[in-house]
């Protein structure tokens, strides 16, 4: 994938437990990585049966140069601002392209949280 192709910006998000006293806790998403140029794919997106097990297929391919410190894992997020519309994506399974530590390949899935 050549990165002048890169023509969307997402946030990396982490989801955070607070501690705000009492027992009780604020629920919220904080950004790892902010403004990360990438492109957004959309492919088909739905359930399948596989080995007889209900398996969700990913909406969307996110692709985009390899993160470090933190890598992104299945347990963050995908926030993308387009014309003032906020949409999510769950990571579902981070591939590393070819190259190395080059680029890496996000299979989401679109939800709300």
């Amino acid at each position: 994938m050549i990165r002048n192709q890169f023509r969307h910006k997402v946030d990396i998000e982490k989801f955070t437990l607070t501690d705000v006293g009492g027992g009780s806790k604020t629920k919220a998403w904080s950004v790892i990585h902010e403004d990360v140029l990438c492109l957004i794919v959309t492919k088909d997106g739905g359930e399948e049966i596989l080995a007889g097990k209900r398996t969700v297929m990913t909406s969307h391919k996110i692709l985009m140069s390899y993160l470090t410190d933190p890598i992104p894992t299945e347990k963050n997020r995908v926030k993308y601002v387009d014309n003032g519309v906020t949409r999510y994506f769950q990571i579902v399974w981070i591939m590393p392209h070819r190259e190395l530590n080059q680029t890496m390949r996000l299979e989401v899935l679109e939800k709300d949280f």
